[in-house]
């Protein structure tokens, strides 16, 4: 595997690739973070990935403040930009087009970057994804009142009054209903304590400045119109769904499939949020729509 270190415009980012073949480039989930940046590196070592590298030329990124690219200068997180870093990393590598790959959070860039720069996207597989990735519900209105804190009284107001449960991340509030489904509890506990030991022994400024840039960055999938990018997509496009993903509902997988002219639905038997971890037929399903381009 080669590994770069790439500075872009607001942010530096790391970069994996490895393989032969067609180039497709993944566009991971999740929000910036502290939790991100209580993981071993060691952790984002390539598990899933190297099925496809088997068959590609595969490239993955950290998206800015996540993982470990740092947190862009800008403080920005819009969906536009994000988009932009896409472009960015296919061009710092030397890439003129590719297959991209969007999951959860990462899918509505892949969606903007196909439909601004149907030249830059060979195909489009959308993964465990939607329009909407903040519906009306307990959490989502939570974390919008925290926004308001947020942008009427500033980072230390906001991250004093943060939900009980909340230290290293907001995905606490979500990802346990993932977790009871996929019968990971357990694991999944654990991994949240040892998270927020480690996140009560960093220095609180920085805490506070990571849980700033988590709400950004959630806040631009709240203001963002995916819809109206999905509908001027015009490249092939898969979309893979967990039939029991407890993230972001089949429905939604369903509205996004019917929304992008054309795409293909796929809903994966038993499959949960991490379908492309965890479930070898939607790697096949990927690897042969791929295949067909």
């Amino acid at each position: 595997m080669k590994l770069l270190r790439i500075e872009l415009q607001s942010f530096e980012t790391v970069v994996r690739i490895a393989g032969s073949g067609p180039s497709v480039v993944y566009v991971h989930g999740g929000f910036a973070a502290l939790a991100r940046t209580l993981y071993d590196p060691n952790e984002y070592e390539w598990t899933w990935e190297w099925q496809l590298a088997a068959h590609c030329q595969m490239l993955t990124y950290d998206r800015r403040g996540c993982r470990q690219a740092s947190l862009p200068r800008s403080g920005v997180f819009d969906l536009e930009a994000q988009s932009s870093d896409l472009e960015a990393v296919l061009d710092a590598v030397g890439l003129g087009n590719a297959h991209i790959i969007g999951s959860s959070a990462g899918g509505p860039i892949a969606i903007l970057f196909a439909a601004t720069r149907p030249k830059k996207a060979r195909s489009l597989i959308l993964q465990g994804t939607g329009l909407t990735l903040f519906p009306d519900d307990e959490v989502s209105n939570e974390i919008r009142s925290q926004l308001e804190v947020l942008h009427t009284r500033g980072a230390d107001a906001a991250f004093s009054r943060r939900p009980a449960g909340v230290e290293a991340w907001y995905e606490s509030l979500w990802r346990r209903r993932d977790a009871e489904e996929a019968g990971t509890l357990d694991e999944h506990l654990a991994q949240e304590r040892r998270l927020a030991e480690r996140a009560q022994q960093v220095p609180r400024e920085f805490r506070i400045q990571y849980h700033a840039a988590e709400l950004k960055n959630m806040g631009a999938y709240m203001t963002g119109d995916i819809a109206r990018y999905a509908e001027r997509v015009t490249v092939p496009t898969l979309v893979l769904h967990g039939e029991h993903d407890r993230v972001v509902s089949v429905a939604s997988g369903v509205e996004l499939a019917r929304t992008i002219p054309g795409a293909n639905l796929e809903v994966i038997p038993g499959g949960h949020h991490g379908l492309l971890f965890e479930n070898d037929r939607a790697r096949e399903l990927a690897l042969d729509f791929i295949g067909r381009q």
